[in-house]
C-alpha cells in the first residue's frame, strides 16, 4: 500500500503545463487510486500551500511552490553555464535544445533555448520517463543496476519502440556507457527523435543533459553534425564546472553501500581500455 506521503508525490506530478488543473475523481481515475485517496492527498498537499482549491473545486498548484522553486535555482548556479552554451549551439544549429534534469526516476526539463527549427514538444517543467528519453538514459546509464531496476519496475509503452524490457534497458544503457550519449528514436513520441549527452561536475557526477529533438527525418538527415557539436558543447560546459576526465581512472558511477546510493569509482573490468 502506498504511503500517503508518496500518494502526495503522485499527484503533485500530474500537475503540469499540459494540465494545470485537477478534480478529485480525475486525480482517482489517473492514478488508479480510491477518491478517498485522492481527496485526502489533495487536502494534504492544500494544508501544506503546495496545491490551491479553486472555488470550483478544482485544484491547481499553490503558491508555496514559488519560494521552493527559488532556493533550488539558486542552489544550481551551473544552469546558467549551461544556458549560455546552449544558445551558442542553438545560434549555431537552428534548433531548440533542452536542458533536464534527473529527479524521482524522471527526466526534468529545467531550461529550453528555442531555436529557429521545429517548435518544441517538451517546455520548461515536462517531466519525461527516464526509459523512453535520451537523456533519461544518459542518467541511468550512470546509475548503479539496483536503482535501475527500482525506477524502471513500471515501464509502458508509449511508441512501438518503446524499450519496455529491464534486460533490453540493460543493454541499451551499457551503449550508452560506452559511446557517451543517449538516443531516443520514436521511443517517446512517433515520428520524433532526440540526442542527449551528460554535463558533468567537478565530481565526475552526471548533473543534468542537453538534448537536441526534431521530426525523425530532419534528425536522420542532421544527426552526425548535432552529435559532434552536442557533444562539443557539453564538454565544454563539463569543463567550465571543473570536470577534468582522467581515461586511466575512468568516470565516477552510483553505487549501492550500504542502502545508500553513492559515487564510486567503476569496477577495473567495467572501465574503457
Amino acid at each position: 500500500m502506498l504511503s500517503t506521503l508518496e500518494k502526495a508525490g503522485r499527484v503533485l506530478r500530474l500537475f503540469t503545463a499540459h494540465n494545470p488543473e485537477w478534480g478529485v475523481s480525475e486525480v482517482a481515475r489517473k492514478l488508479s487510486i480510491p477518491k478517498t485517496s485522492a481527496h485526502d492527498a489533495l487536502t494534504t498537499l492544500t494544508q501544506i500551500g503546495l496545491v490551491h482549491r479553486m472555488v470550483t473545486g478544482r485544484y491547481r498548484l499553490g503558491f508555496m511552490i514559488v519560494p521552493l522553486h527559488a532556493v533550488l535555482m539558486a542552489q544550481t548556479p551551473w544552469r546558467l553555464v549551461a544556458h549560455e552554451e546552449m544558445e551558442r549551439l542553438a545560434v549555431l544549429l537552428q534548433e531548440p535544445l533542452h536542458l533536464m534534469a534527473f529527479d524521482g526516476g524522471h527526466a526534468i526539463c529545467i531550461d529550453l533555448v528555442e531555436g529557429d527549427g521545429d517548435p518544441p514538444l517538451v517546455r520548461v517543467g515536462d517531466v519525461l520517463p527516464a526509459y523512453a528519453s535520451a537523456s533519461g538514459k544518459v542518467f541511468l546509464a550512470s546509475r548503479s543496476q539496483e536503482e535501475v531496476r527500482r525506477v524502471c519496475a513500471r515501464m509502458q509503452a508509449f511508441t512501438p519502440n518503446t524499450i519496455v524490457s529491464l534486460d533490453e534497458l540493460q543493454s541499451e544503457l551499457a551503449r550508452i556507457r560506452e559511446r557517451g550519449y543517449g538516443l531516443d528514436i520514436e521511443e517517446s513520441n512517433s515520428g520524433r527523435s532526440a540526442i542527449g549527452a551528460p554535463i558533468y561536475n567537478a565530481n565526475g557526477e552526471i548533473i543534468a543533459a542537453v538534448t537536441i529533438a526534431a521530426a525523425t527525418p530532419r534528425f536522420e538527415r542532421h544527426k552526425s553534425l548535432w552529435l559532434q557539436e552536442l557533444l562539443a558543447a557539453t564538454h565544454v560546459i563539463s569543463e567550465r564546472l571543473g570536470y577534468q576526465p582522467d581515461p586511466g581512472e575512468g568516470r565516477l558511477h552510483w553505487h549501492l553501500v550500504e542502502g545508500q546510493e553513492k559515487l564510486r569509482q567503476a569496477p577495473r573490468n567495467q572501465r574503457k581500455s
